[in-house]
């Protein structure tokens, strides 16, 4: 079975990791397709399609989507939660939440010949990040870290110190998650975390923040064309962030409000 590295290094990808998660009712007004392709146009190397309330055959169509964009640029795209739709759709992984059951997903994707899944899961302690590790995970997404920026707390920020403890007991890589705003992704990096995951920061990244740009931005209009016809939309191309963990990445993009008029 590859490990995360093994696939990283397929993919020339190199640490440290930017791991976005999918949120995409911070932006109702954009059309979903649409959506997705603004993750892809993000900092985040690994991305996470969470969206709980949609139907499997609705998460179907977006998966797929997921697929061919996360083969086009060369990213990686798990899947929240379903395993079975995650190889049928031929994703890269699946993130299991800290209550699913990772033996059941071991036993079936051991059945799978010449197939396989990155297999990650959510951990809140370091007791259930050992117990994680030993039922034969992938990689560990631990948080929060600090408290959420894109949601209440619903459990105590598990702090620095429980993130290296779990960093150096674990020989799988450790995603720190909760409040990582690009200021405190040093810290998290420093204390053995493998990379940064959220949703908050990778949502501003793709326009969450929608506002008057920082001097020298230029308007920039991208079309996002899919191959199910959605909605066409418009981006601003930010100035580029200068930040000394990331280097220069670009802090796309903003979407414009409905009333330009665009078509839908």
């Amino acid at each position: 079975m590859p490990t995360l590295d093994t696939i990283l290094r397929s993919h020339r990808i190199d640490r440290p990791l930017w791991y976005g998660i999918s949120n995409r009712k911070l932006f109702p007004e954009l059309p979903v397709f649409a959506y997705l392709e603004a993750l892809f146009t993000t900092s985040a190397q690994i991305i996470q399609w969470r969206e709980k309330d949609l139907s499997r055959d609705e998460n179907a169509l977006y998966v797929r989507e997921g697929v061919r964009l996360a083969r086009r640029t060369g990213k990686l795209f798990l899947v929240n939660t379903d395993a079975e739709l995650a190889l049928r759709e031929g994703a890269d992984g699946v993130h299991l939440t800290s209550s699913q059951d990772v033996v059941s997903v071991v036993e079936l994707l051991s059945g799978q010949q010449g197939r396989s899944l990155l297999l990650g899961q959510s951990v809140h302690s370091a007791v259930s990040a050992r117990t994680s590790t030993r039922l034969g995970c992938d990689y560990l997404l631990l948080g929060p870290v600090f408290d959420p920026l894109s949601k209440k707390a619903y459990r105590e920020p598990l702090g620095l110190e429980t993130l290296k403890q779990v960093a150096q007991e674990s020989a799988l890589p450790v995603f720190a998650l909760g409040g990582l705003e690009e200021s405190r992704a040093p810290e998290a990096l420093a204390a053995g975390a493998a990379g940064v995951a959220g949703i908050g920061w990778v949502h501003r990244e793709g326009g969450e923040l929608v506002g008057t740009p920082g001097a020298g931005a230029s308007d920039l209009r991208v079309w996002c064309p899919n191959d199910f016809g959605a909605s066409v939309a418009l981006f601003r191309a930010w100035e580029f962030l200068d930040h000394p963990t990331r280097g220069s990445r670009p802090w796309l993009f903003s979407y414009a409000p409905p009333a330009l008029g665009w078509p839908s």
